[in-house]
Formats: C-alpha cells, structure tokens, sequence
C-alpha cells in the first residue's frame, strides 16, 4: 500500500513537471506576442526560471521510477546476480544518502527564504519560499523512492526502476 501511494505521489509529481514545462512554453509564447504587439511582460523570464526549477526537481522521482535515468547497464549487466545485487543495494544506499542530505538542506533553505521574507530581485517581488518547495518536493520524493528501491532490492526483489530496463 505505501509502495502504491508512493507510485501515486511520483506521478503527480510528473504530471506537476509536465504542468510546469507548459507554464515556460505558454509565458515564452506570451513573451514573443508581447513583443511583437509593443508590450512588457514583466518578470516573465524569472517566473520562467522559477518553473524550470520546479520541472526539473519534481520531475526526478517518476523519471526514476520509470527508469529514465542514466545509468550503468552494460556494466551491471557483466555481474552475476549476487554481485549486481550487491552492487544495486550499494549505489542506492549512497543516492538515497546524497538525496537524503540534499533534502533536508533544501527543506531548510524553503524555512530560511519563509523565515526572512526573502524575494526575487526582479519586478515583481514574489517569495523565494514559493518557488523553492518544488525543489524541496522533488528531492523529498526521489529520496522516498530511492529508499523504497533500496528495500526491495534488499529483500531480492526488482526495483520499480529495473523493470523499465528489462
């Protein structure tokens, strides 16, 4: 059941990357008809960035999980089972610490951007905090299912992940 709810939020999240990248196309659009008809959209470009953050990071769970990150292959598929299994179990349990320690980093920098009232440098003074827990979000949820692939790997069991390869 936590496998099936963590899958669920995985998705959202993808589909919340896919909603974002279509926010950069509809203001880079809106950006080149403002052009032509004389008009400014003021800070379209840093809301841009601020979309293609939270695309990228809320993204990097379902890309996982789907197992469209790159990854090694060919040269796990030169080890025996035991060995690639060892291997697998090892290369998770560094990601999920290196996800893990960006995590709570990330959480903290959303906590200090909320706590001192940080803003953006452009035209419109929007909230740092904002845009940033999409960031926070993404590596949350990657960090969950590189845990969750470290368990099932760990159990001898094929990670969410593998089967994409297979």
């Amino acid at each position: 059941m936590i496998r099936r709810a963590l899958a669920l939020v995985a998705s959202a999240c993808g589909w919340l990357a896919g909603g974002f990248l279509l926010s950069i196309a509809v203001l880079v659009l809106i950006q080149v008809a403002g052009r032509l008809l004389g008009l400014l959209l003021p800070a379209a470009d840093e809301f841009a960035g601020f979309c293609l953050a939270a695309s990228s990071f809320l993204a990097l769970a379902s890309t996982f999980r789907a197992g469209g990150h790159i990854r090694v292959a060919i040269l796990l598929q030169r080890f025996g089972a035991r060995q690639r299994r060892w291997v697998e179990f090892w290369c998770l349990g560094v990601a999920a610490l290196l996800a893990g320690y960006f995590t709570v980093f990330a959480i903290e920098m959303v906590w200090e951007s909320y706590l001192f009232g940080d803003v953006g440098q452009n035209l419109i003074p929007t909230p740092l905090w904002i845009p940033q827990i999409g960031v926070a979000l993404g590596l949350g949820v990657l960090c969950l299912s590189l845990i969750d692939a470290l368990v099932q790997v760990a159990r001898g069991r094929a990670p969410a992940h593998g089967a994409a390869e297979d």
